[in-house]
């Protein structure tokens, strides 16, 4: 039987007013193909501490990565990811009521808009940035890899100092040439994945999926995606012999929905709407989502980290290896 924590609401953990501080540095190479097909922008490396105000979640310490494309002058959207420290995690004996940060390294899920304020130079006559104004949401989960994962979502407004050239003040803009525009390719994938299912402690499963892509390119910066998804989930597998009337058999066979945003030659973003089209069991619904980063290793080549999810619940946290024929 679960212990009676992982029963309770997580009504009592958000009552606390977290605050945040942070510190990111931005990149911009204007001679770079990501810089110019997203308007003028940056990639960085943001860093920030969470305090909740509450001994049940404690603090958090989180590095992400984040692309931030120009929206018009002076504004921006960033997306990123990156990984979590969470100092008060889950803890059978010693925290059973925290029900949202269930393991002590997560993965991170962010986005953001930013209005950045600039002001004219005396001295050189060029747009200088001294403050950036944002609102946005972070979203902390571990992928299912240990319960309970509940997640925790931050959502904040957030003010900032600028030193140096920022994104959104004007300037000049090189052109280099665009994207090649392949129009047909295929893909093949395998990931591996480990998860939790309760009572906590368990022991971990594993996940095996194979992956077939057909992609076709649509303008410089997209494909549509469509295929097979074969999957096997052994924690399934587990319940459905501890709870027979589940179902017969673990492994589902889908169809996905997706859309690839090419970020740059090797760095792409992909989103999934999937429709399982054979499934003998009732743990998980009809339909899934997928949302990740794939990246070419060489010609050919590519790995990918995934997240998948029933629901807004996450299922597993998928490595992927593949190849594009």
């Amino acid at each position: 039987m679960a212990p009676s924590g992982l029963t309770t609401s997580t009504y009592h953990l958000t009552q606390s007013h977290p605050v945040q501080v942070f510190g990111e540095i931005h990149f911009r190479n204007l001679e770079r193909l990501w810089c110019n097909n997203f308007r003028r922008a940056s990639a960085g490396v943001n860093i920030t501490y969470f305090d909740y105000q509450s001994d049940v979640l404690g603090q958090s310490i989180a590095a992400i990565t984040f692309l931030e494309p120009g929206l018009r002058k002076n504004m921006s959207f960033r997306i990123g990811t990156g990984v979590v420290y969470n100092t008060h995690p889950f803890d059978l004996y010693s925290n059973s009521t925290n029900l949202m940060l269930g393991s002590r390294f997560a993965m991170v899920m962010h986005c953001q808009v930013s209005r950045t304020f600039c002001y004219k130079s005396q001295v050189t006559e060029e747009m200088v940035p001294f403050l950036r104004l944002g609102i946005g949401l972070t979203h902390f989960s571990n992928g299912a890899f240990s319960q309970p994962n509940s997640g925790i979502n931050n959502f904040f407004f957030s003010a900032g100092y600028c030193f140096g050239e920022q994104p959104g003040c004007r300037k000049t803009m090189t052109h280099p040439p665009s994207l090649p525009s392949d129009s047909l390719s295929f893909s093949i994938a395998s990931s591996f994945s480990l998860v939790e299912k309760f009572p906590v402690g368990g022991p971990k499963y594993a996940v095996y999926q194979i992956q077939g892509r057909v992609r076709y390119r649509i303008g410089k910066l997209s494909r549509l995606q469509t295929g097979l998804d074969w999957m096997k989930n052994q924690s399934v597998a587990a319940e459905i012999i501890e709870q027979p009337q589940l179902g017969t058999q673990a492994a589902v066979l889908g169809i996905p929905f997706g859309h690839e945003l090419l970020i740059s030659e090797k760095l792409s973003m992909v989103t999934e709407l999937g429709v399982y089209i054979y499934k003998k069991h009732q743990v998980h619904p009809g339909m899934y989502q997928r949302y990740g980063l794939h990246y070419q290793l060489w010609k050919g080549a590519f790995s990918g980290i995934m997240l998948k999810t029933h629901r807004a619940k996450a299922e597993c946290l998928e490595l992927n290896l593949g190849y594009q024929l």
